[in-house]
């Protein structure tokens, strides 16, 4: 089943300003996910948001690439995530012609340029929001992947795993921390296990 996504929430990670992050969250729910892009793919996506409130003398590429495909009347439906793999999400762009459908794999970055130009639904697919979805505190705030996490963050919960005796968790900490090269006074998780 497909669940219709919008976009809550733009912002940029504080230690890396070229990364952004997207917060979709469903339509008709609460369930939320995180994209992490680069500054070029982000930029696709924030200028088709923008795209009515500014003047661009010549297309852009996503803007040629509606042109196109609207002067061969070729109409966009909709776009879907619809798989995770290799750590990437993966999308398809659902076009139509004369009433045949055509899917066609497209990075998610520039399947959701295309669908804000031509205002076609995002939608993903249920079992994947529901299992990349990020997890709610009390309705306030929500958790991140551990890589868009500073380091005093990951150093409280790194604590905080090992007190509750979540090594895996622990162990996923400490690994982001040494690839920081922040991991000063943190114990040997390995050890602690004994």
């Amino acid at each position: 089943m497909k669940i219709e996504l919008v976009i809550a929430e733009i912002f940029q990670k504080s230690e890396s300003p070229t990364t952004h992050m997207f917060l979709l969250r469903e339509r008709e729910g609460q369930r939320r996910i995180m994209l992490v892009f680069g500054d070029v793919e982000a930029q696709g996506i924030a200028t088709s948001i923008v795209a009515e409130d500014i003047q661009i003398e010549r297309p852009l590429t996503h803007d040629l690439f509606e042109l196109i495909t609207g002067a061969f009347g070729i109409r966009l439906n909709y776009i879907v995530i619809n798989r995770f793999s290799e750590d990437k999400f993966h999308s398809l762009l659902c076009y139509e012609r004369d009433g045949e459908v055509h899917y066609i794999d497209a990075r998610v970055t520039d399947a959701m340029a295309i669908a804000l130009r031509a205002n076609a639904p995002m939608y993903i697919e249920e079992d994947i929001l529901e299992k990349h979805q990020v997890q709610g505190n009390n309705g306030t705030a929500f958790s991140l992947p551990v890589e868009l996490a500073d380091a005093e963050t990951l150093h409280e919960a790194l604590a905080l795993a090992i007190k509750e005796e979540n090594y895996e968790l622990a162990l996923q900490l400490k690994k982001e921390l040494r690839a920081r090269k922040d991991d000063t006074d943190v114990e040997d998780i390995e050890n602690l296990k004994n």
